[in-house]
């Protein structure tokens, strides 16, 4: 394996897409943000691919999630406008195309908008963040549409919100053929 795993911070979120597990990682002697990824069929790691030029800013936080089977990356910046902080949060989508090197295009932007983290995706593509409330300390699930830019709560507080996908199965874990035998 060429992986430097002794220089890599892997970060906080990862994704699984069609039996691979996907990272964002941080290489702290290139200091290059870039992808790995893990087959769990194979059990084999994929080749590194580098973090998209346009999206590389040392001034940026990033995670991971997934719309659609696809990985996107959200990139969380401010802007200065009128002497105040301005956040923005981009949604990029990972194209693969059938080439070794995928590329990534602008799905949307959140603007002016404290997002405390981003949950993940509804099945339409609709980002479920998590948002402090004004004077207090737990947070709402809120559901943004990009189309209207609204901003809709789901009546569900709390902190510290985490969700993942599933996908329901008849696999066996304890039947090394993961046939059902009558």
């Amino acid at each position: 394996m060429n992986i430097p795993f002794k220089s890599l911070h892997f970060r906080n979120s990862q994704v699984v897409i069609d039996g691979v597990i996907h990272w964002l990682t941080y290489e702290k002697i290139t200091y290059k943000h870039r992808f790995y990824s893990f087959d769990l069929a194979s059990e084999k790691f994929g080749e590194a691919v580098d973090f998209p030029y346009n999206l590389a800013d040392y001034g940026r936080q990033y995670r991971i999630s997934k719309i659609n089977d696809s990985l996107v990356v959200l990139s969380h910046h401010c802007v200065v406008t009128n002497l105040t902080l301005k956040p923005l949060c981009d949604v990029w989508m990972m194209l693969k195309n059938g080439v070794s090197k995928p590329s990534f295009t602008k799905q949307f932007t959140f603007n002016d908008v404290e997002v405390n983290s981003m949950i993940g995706f509804r099945k339409n593509g609709q980002p479920i963040m998590d948002r402090m409330k004004t004077g207090g300390y737990d947070g709402e699930l809120e559901v943004y549409e990009p189309c209207s830019e609204r901003i809709n709560g789901l009546g569900i507080y709390g902190s510290a919100f985490m969700m993942t996908s599933y996908k329901e199965s008849l696999l066996l874990l304890n039947h090394s053929d993961s046939i059902i035998h009558s």
